[in-house]
């Protein structure tokens, strides 16, 4: 086990705040002046750097050197449950809120609400976080192996992607549960 690297708490702290605060009501011309989208709405984003940061200490700590070896289920697993567990909870959480409040009872609405993440701002993340696991390792060797070669060819992959989801017209619904826009 290594150490726990006090900073990353605090950045992580940081960008707590900022998701609570970024789902507050708050005007758009305000958000505008104080410059959110370059601080406040990148919690997220910021999320992600630090889980591919502590995700590429975990290949290390692991002896990860081959991508086969990034997929096999004694790695994936305890992350896949660490992950699932807490939306679980948060579900169940909102699952009753659906039910007991707002007087849902439709099963099919349950169910798409659960492959979807659950239900109100923060549902994308947990999707998000499975394509983490099962994206990131992509990322990291083409990274390893081709250092900043690598680095660029994930941006323009992203680039590519950028164009075709705004080609294509993709739905903000379906476009801010993809890991990738969000990852790079």
């Amino acid at each position: 086990m290594t150490k726990r690297n006090p900073f990353l708490d605090i950045v992580k702290a940081a960008c707590i705040l900022f998701v609570i605060i970024t789902h507050d009501k708050i005007s758009e011309s305000f958000r505008l002046k104080t410059l959110f989208p370059f601080w406040i709405n990148m919690a997220v984003p910021m999320f992600m750097i630090i889980s591919g940061y502590v995700y590429a200490i975990s290949f290390e700590r692991n002896k990860i050197s081959e991508i086969h070896e990034a997929y096999a289920l004694n790695f994936i697993m305890p992350k896949f449950i660490r992950y699932t567990v807490p939306f679980i909870l948060a579900y169940l959480v909102e699952l009753a809120d659906e039910i007991f409040i707002r007087h849902n009872y439709s099963v099919a609405s349950w169910i798409f609400h659960f492959f979807n993440g659950g239900i109100g701002p923060g549902s994308y993340y947990y999707p998000v976080l499975l394509q983490f696991l099962f994206i990131y390792p992509v990322i990291y060797f083409v990274v390893r192996r081709y250092d900043f070669k690598g680095l660029l060819l994930c941006f323009a992959m992203n680039a590519v992607f950028e164009f075709f989801q705004r080609v294509w017209g993709c739905g903000g619904g379906f476009y801010r549960m993809l890991m990738f826009p969000i990852s790079l």
